[in-house]
């Protein structure tokens, strides 16, 4: 333990900037002994080692066998679905990066964090059929930054991507941009929001060739009034008119589609429950 001791002691006094003297006195010791200690001729009684510890930020245990303080711990199941493992798990030591990036310590930093690559995976960035991450990509993405076919976060985008700020073929979000967008401000082909802007658009402020404000509040009568107007209108046609009777026909009757959203929500949260379980068990056989 002491070399280990020894250089864990000297690189924290050497990046507080204190001497041998000032370190002492935090540990209530003589700076001879701090001087041993750092140079391996000496070892510190164990009430003295938990307070380095403490100083050191690392536990008493993680000292004694000499294990340094991790970055981020590496989980990658061993069972593969073509190229991609079952799961993958890298999750950073959060309050260790902060810190070595607020002094400037020489070491990794979050653009330094291995990528999760799995069929599952979770981390900083992820990339896999179901992404978690504060970046993701997927084909199901979810993440402060989410690219995915099916995408939820801050910033999404996707083919359908819903969050703060949703760019897709169906956008939703408090910013919606896409072929079709739903959100506080709507931009698309066919806008629908508070206000909306589009070739139609249907919200409480409405903009476009053919839009329908329904003022102050909107409710389901109005709404169904709005998809009627677009009904009736010359550019109703082709994919437009499959796409309003579509959305018309769930107005009517939204259970098969509240249904069906609900069932691919649990679908999802199956696949990450049993997921999870086989980590659980290809890690820690004891658990049930």
């Amino acid at each position: 333990m002491g070399n280990f001791l020894a250089s864990q002691l000297k690189n924290y006094r050497e990046q507080e900037g204190l001497t041998q003297k000032e370190l002492a006195k935090e540990l209530y010791v003589t700076d001879k002994a701090v001087s041993k200690w750092e140079t391996g001729r000496g070892y510190p009684d164990l009430d003295t080692l938990e307070k380095i510890s403490n100083l050191l930020e690392i536990t008493l245990d993680d000292l004694v066998n000499e294990r340094k303080p991790y970055e981020y711990l590496d989980f990658k199941s061993e069972k593969k679905i073509g190229n991609l493992p079952l799961y993958h798990f890298v999750i950073p030591n959060m309050s260790l990066l902060f810190q070595n990036r607020l002094q400037n310590k020489n070491r990794k930093s979050f653009s330094q964090i291995p990528t999760a690559k799995g069929v599952l995976s979770v981390g900083i960035k992820a990339k896999g059929i179901l992404a978690i991450g504060t970046f993701s990509i997927g084909i199901f993405s979810i993440g402060a930054i989410g690219l995915g076919l099916f995408s939820i976060g801050i910033l999404s985008i996707g083919l359908i991507a819903a969050g703060s700020a949703g760019f897709g073929g169906l956008a939703m979000g408090n910013f919606a941009l896409g072929i079709t967008a739903i959100g506080n401000l709507a931009i698309a082909m066919a806008a629908f929001g508070n206000f909306s802007i589009g070739y139609f658009a249907l919200g409480n402020q409405s903009l476009g060739v053919h839009a329908f404000s329904a003022g102050n509040e909107v409710t389901r009568e109005k709404f169904s009034e709005g998809l009627q107007q677009f009904q009736l209108s010359q550019s109703y046609t082709g994919l437009s008119k499959i796409f309003f009777d579509m959305l018309y026909t769930i107005q009517k009757n939204p259970f098969p589609v509240i249904l069906g959203f609900i069932l691919i929500v649990v679908f999802f949260l199956l696949i990450i429950w049993l997921t999870v379980r086989i980590f659980y068990k290809n890690n820690y056989p004891s658990f049930q």
